[in-house]
Formats: C-alpha cells, structure tokens, sequence
C-alpha cells in the first residue's frame, strides 16, 4: 500500500468486509431524517397552499361583494340624478323657451298664425266673435285675413293693452280661448312634467 495516493490497492482479494453497528444505525437515522424532512417541507408546502388557496377564495369573495355593492350605490346614485334632472328639466326648458319668445319681435305672419290657432277652435260659421290682441299687435295685423271673415262672420279685431304683445284671446258666445303665450307655455310645462 502507498502512502502518497489516494486509492487503496490490495494485493489480495479481500476475504471479509465489516461495518460497525454504530455507523449502519447512523446512516438509517440520517436517511429517516432526510425522508422526514421531506415529508414535512411537503406537508408544509402543502397546507401554505390550502392555506393561501382559501385565503384567495376570501378574497375573491369579498372584493365580488365590494363591486356589488360599488355598482349597486352607483345605480342608486345614477337613478337619484336622473330623477333630479327629470324634475328640473322642463323648467329648465320652459324658462330658455320663456327667455327666447320674449325676445322676438312679432310680424305679421306670426300674429296671424296666432290668430289661426284660437279661430280654430271654434266651429266655422260661428258669429260675434271678437278677437283681443296686443295694441301694437293689432296695428301690426291691419287689415284682417278676408277668409277669417268668410269663416266668422261679425268677426272683430280689438286692441287690449293688458295682453302681451304676441297673445291673443277669442271672446264668443260660446266662451273664452285663451290663446296667450303664458298659458301655452304653462300648458306645455304641465304635459312635459
């Protein structure tokens, strides 16, 4: 045998090979430590993913009930607003038609469709029919449609200072047709609410 290498060589094949007890039972230990470390990282690795698995199953859960409720409060919200907005609007659209209509100057055409309108409420052939306009309105008119005195015979034009320029009302022995703008726009208010 030498020394200087690190290989054994023996000159005869050996005849008997004996372990010691002590390190037979220290490498079984060794390998039943190695095989219970493993089986305890994986039963460790094991219930840290159950364990995360339902942690994210909560999770989830809870941010499925958070959206619904977000979206639910929204929908509320959006309802409530529309609800407001629904209410406002047509006061909102009365007053920029208000606003609009009071700063038209009237013309002729414009007196004699409104003239048109109320007339159109009575039956033709009806008499004594007068028909109240604004002064300014009246002058403006002049001389009346000739086919409103075939259609209303005795029809009469006469000026009331107390009409806005642009109104109009029939006065008949059937009654009275307002035909002002306020109660127009105040009967156009009434259908959009």
């Amino acid at each position: 045998m030498s020394s200087s290498s690190d290989t054994v060589r023996f000159g005869a094949p050996l005849r008997r090979i004996s372990l010691h007890r002590a390190e037979i039972d220290a490498a079984a230990a060794q390998d039943e430590r190695e095989a219970a470390r493993k089986a305890a990282y994986q039963q460790g690795f094991e219930d840290a993913s159950s364990f995360l698995n339902q942690q994210l199953v909560e999770q989830r859960g809870d941010v499925i009930r958070l959206q619904e409720e977000t979206f639910t409060a929204i929908s509320e919200q959006l309802a409530a607003q529309l609800d407001e907005l629904r209410g406002l609007l047509p006061e909102l659209v009365m007053e920029m038609t208000r606003r609009v209509l009071s700063g038209l100057e009237p013309d002729r055409a414009r007196i004699e469709r409104t003239v048109a309108e109320v007339l159109a409420e009575m039956v033709p052939g009806a008499r004594d029919v007068e028909i109240a306009l604004h002064p300014a309105d009246k002058e403006l008119l002049g001389q009346f449609d000739p086919q409103f005195e075939e259609k209303y015979p005795g029809l009469r034009f006469i000026g009331d200072p107390t009409l806005k320029i642009g109104d109009c009302m029939m006065r008949s022995r059937f009654g009275i047709v307002d035909g002002r703008l306020e109660t127009k726009l105040d009967n156009l208010s009434r259908s959009l609410q």
